[in-house]
């Protein structure tokens, strides 16, 4: 294979998972936004926090094995050996998973209170205990699919079935008039159906028979652990970054202010699609090339994925950044205007993150978990520190704040670690200039922001429409799209005839 082979491949299967992602986002938006008017600030913040709190408890009980899943089963052609890895990766996880969710529903009462010190998130608790395990086995299913490189189950399953169901059943709970304890067992339902489809995913795509038991040895457990433990303490810290703040505004706040930043937050989250999408396949593949030792097909591969999230990402942030008062209105109501300014700092940490985002995954593809794990120790320290200084004093903008510094200071690490380990850093041929041209727009979209006034919409909404095309033209003219690319954009038209109209227009604006 070529290295337009690599990126060939890499697009074709991430086709697939950007309609599952854009679904699951679109879905899980729906469902944020009903729950978000329906209940309420307080009663949207105590929601969040019961999800929060299964999906923290998770990550422990995961130990790190749905990543080990990603990297090692990739490595082995043999059905035998690869059952031999999930085998041993199942019998780690579920006891320990059984374990956190006994625990969790026992010891509720006194969790919320040290926790929340509000012994009314005891209900919620209790209710979110139980879809630990379901939650769990979901995610390995999904990490043993990415070993696989199959992208559909993760497509269907995690970002359709999952956010489908739990839309139907808050529809459903909400029409009964259930509450916010209802919403706990809808989220605990779509769980347990998501989980059981992740049980017959396994069962049918991994072979646990005498083969797998056989070859079920030490060495390889031993292996696969050793990769694996000290990702549960980095999948720790990441989940400690991507919920900490929600945890601290909630124990020095009011749930209120949960909500409220926790509505900016799901927005400025949708970032991360290109990423999340073209992520899930790439780690992968570069395990598989470096195993075939092939590292000029890696920087190769890294640098063109990276530029296309960058370029994909960017309309996003404008949007953000020009517009946040009305997007959190549409999306949420007038309710949920105060995190405008939110919304805006959280945009920048979360483009930084997409920028630099694949670094971590680069880095655990060829072995250095425990590098990723250092870098995510030192992150969530300093965010601790960040959000224990700022939130008593600002509340939500001081979370967001806290947020947007601790991706960018992880991100460099990132960066240092994958230079000094792999030779790669995030650059492409036109870097300079898309970052200049980067860097502009976001200027011109600042001062739309604050010098336009917010009762004019129509005007805002002409002016970033302008600034998009313009964006998206300025892209076309500096010369970012290369040879190679357009000769893999050729070879999806000629499979996919309904996209012709995108090639006649890289053909019209592209030198």
């Amino acid at each position: 294979m070529s290295e337009e082979d690599d990126i060939l491949q890499l697009v074709k299967g991430s086709g697939v998972l950007l309609l599952g992602y854009v679904a699951n986002y679109g879905i899980g938006f729906l469902t944020q936004v009903v729950m978000a008017r329906q209940l309420g600030t307080t009663g949207y913040g105590i929601v969040t926090l019961g999800m929060v709190f299964t999906s923290s408890v998770t990550i422990f009980s995961l130990f790190g094995l749905h990543k080990g899943f990603g990297r090692f089963i990739p490595r082995f052609d043999e059905d035998s050996r690869r059952g031999a890895v999930v085998l041993l990766g199942l019998a780690v996880s579920l006891p320990i998973t059984l374990t956190f969710a006994a625990i969790s529903f026992i010891f509720s009462s006194d969790i919320a209170l040290l926790l929340f010190r509000d012994p009314d998130m005891a209900r919620p608790i209790r209710i979110f205990a139980l879809g630990i395990v379901p939650f769990t086995v979901l995610r390995l299913s999904v990490g043993i699919s990415q070993g696989l490189q199959r992208s559909w189950f993760k497509a269907v399953v995690r970002n359709i079935l999952l956010p489908g169901s739990r839309f139907v059943f808050v529809i459903v709970v909400l029409t009964a008039g259930l509450g916010y304890l209802g919403i706990a067992w809808a989220y605990v339902g779509s769980l347990l159906f998501a989980g059981f489809a992740g049980v017959v995913f396994i069962l049918r795509n991994i072979s646990f028979g005498d083969d797998a038991w056989d070859a079920a040895s030490f060495e390889l457990a031993r292996r696969l652990l050793v990769f694996s433990i000290p990702l549960v303490i980095t999948a720790t810290m990441t989940t400690t970054l991507q919920n900490l703040d929600s945890f601290l505004i909630g124990y020095f706040s009011i749930p209120d202010d949960v909500g409220i930043y926790r509505a900016a937050y799901m927005i400025a989250q949708m970032l991360t699609v290109f990423l999340g999408t073209l992520g899930f396949l790439f780690m992968p593949m570069m395990s598989e090339l470096h195993s075939d030792e092939r590292g000029d097909r890696m920087e190769a591969l890294y640098q063109t994925v990276t530029k296309w999230i960058v370029v994909l990402s960017v309309p996003f942030v404008l949007v953000l950044v020009t517009i946040p008062e009305i997007v959190l209105t549409v999306v949420y109501g007038q309710a949920y205007t105060e995190s405008a300014i939110v919304l805006v700092v959280l945009a920048f940490g979360f483009l930084l993150h997409a920028i630099t985002g694949l670094n971590d995954n680069t880095l655990i593809s060829v072995g250095n978990s425990r590098v990723v794990m250092v870098d995510n120790v030192v992150a969530v320290l300093l965010n601790i520190v960040l959000n224990v200084v700022l939130i008593p004093r600002y509340s939500f903008v001081g979370a967001a704040v806290a947020t947007a510094i601790t991706f960018a200071v992880r991100n460099v690490l990132y960066t240092y670690h994958l230079y000094r380990y792999v030779g790669i850093l995030p650059q492409y041929s036109g870097v300079k200039r898309h970052g200049a041209t980067i860097v502009l727009f976001l200027v011109i979209a600042l001062v739309i922001r604050w010098f336009l006034p917010t009762a004019r919409p129509l005007l805002l909404v002409g002016q970033l429409a302008l600034l998009l095309l313009l964006y998206s033209l300025s892209i076309l003219k500096i010369g970012l799209v290369e040879e190679r690319e357009r000769e893999i954009l050729t070879t999806i038209v000629e499979e996919n005839p309904k996209l012709f109209a995108l090639k006649r227009l890289f053909e019209r604006f592209a030198p």
